[in-house]
């Protein structure tokens, strides 16, 4: 850990294409098996959007990963010259609890509907107060582990979160499916109304 304080991990082929986004594609979904770079590309496209005065929102499914990437991020923002107080990384339940008070400190209270599944409650009071006027956006939202979401959660962030011209990439290990949701990641499901910029890549 010390060690990627210090210098940053050189990154692979497929790691450089993620931080590079050379096709300028504002929805990318990258698959590939772990070991290939994923998270280290994801983390030094943060830290360059960072170094281009971007605010971006980098969420994983747990707090373990958020922290490491926190770390691999901070590492690549010294590197880049980039603020790392540009880049908020956090567990996606944590980032929708803060919504959620923050509407609530705003004037916009919300309530789940009580038949809501305790695990989905917080996500379901994001939408609706997002959908009652409430904005916390960014200009790049990117996923780490993105088979453990799910195509709501993608929706929420896609909808809400990031701005109208923002970035979104999520990356993803297909083999370590553990919650059983990587059927939502079809391309034209993520997409949306697809546009010439909408398109999908993959590292392997």
């Amino acid at each position: 850990m010390r060690s990627q304080r210090r210098s940053p991990i050189r990154l692979s082929e497929g790691a450089r294409n993620i931080a590079a986004n050379p096709s300028s594609a504002r929805r990318r979904r990258v698959r590939g098996p772990a070991g290939c770079g994923k998270s280290f590309g994801l983390a030094a496209r943060a830290a360059r959007l960072a170094a281009e005065r971007e605010h971006v929102l980098v969420l994983t499914f747990n707090t373990t990963l958020a922290n490491y990437l926190r770390t691999l991020v901070s590492a690549r923002c010294r590197e880049y010259g980039a603020n790392p107080a540009l880049v908020t990384c956090t567990p996606f339940h944590s980032f929708c609890a803060r919504l959620v008070d923050d509407a609530e400190h705003a004037g916009f209270p919300t309530v789940a509907p009580a038949d809501t599944a305790w695990f989905d409650a917080v996500v379901v009071r994001a939408r609706l107060a997002c959908e009652a006027g409430f904005r916390r956006q960014f200009d790049a939202v990117l996923i780490d582990e993105g088979q453990d979401f799910t195509l709501d959660w993608w929706n929420l962030l896609r909808e809400h979160v990031v701005r109208p011209d923002g970035e979104m990439l999520l990356v993803a290990d297909p083999t370590q499916d553990v919650y059983g949701k990587r059927a939502w990641t079809d391309e034209q499901q993520m997409i949306g109304r697809a546009s010439c910029r909408e398109r999908v890549c993959s590292v392997v």
